[in-house]
């Protein structure tokens, strides 16, 4: 009897030390977070309607390019990301909107390196220049 319950006492310290399995979503500081463009290649973004970025996962993008709403995979990593396969709706706006889309997307896909700075995102691309500049 004493045995058996020093074997019951000690599955249950043991299983009190199990951790849970890590959440994905904690697993990478910007996957959950939405971004706002500031700045895209040196000039100011268009407030509205916006240019934005969330990263859903290490895996995917979403966001609103201006006009169209895209998608894209996405490859994430410290310091570095890579999106590849993108895709988009295919409305059409004013000139001014569809100008700040396709230079949105373009500096999206030329971005190879990630810098945050409290509320700052900051996306440049492989020789390190500023390609985006945006806000939470």
């Amino acid at each position: 009897m004493l045995r058996g319950a020093a074997l019951a006492l000690a599955v249950l310290l043991l299983g009190g030390c199990q951790s849970a399995a890590p959440d994905p979503a904690a697993e990478h500081p910007l996957v959950g977070t939405t971004w706002r463009a500031r700045e895209i290649d040196g000039r100011m973004a268009l407030a509205e309607p916006a240019s934005t970025l969330s990263f859903e996962s290490r895996e995917r993008v979403a966001g609103q390019a201006g006009c169209n709403r895209f998608f894209g995979r996405l490859d994430l990593d410290a310091g570095r990301l890579a999106l590849g396969q993108m895709g988009s709706t295919r409305m059409a706006c004013a000139a001014p909107v569809m100008e700040q889309e396709r230079r949105f997307l373009l500096a999206l896909q030329a971005s190879a390196f990630w810098e945050r700075e409290g509320d700052t995102l900051r996306l440049l691309d492989g020789e390190r220049r500023l390609r985006l500049r945006l806000t939470r």
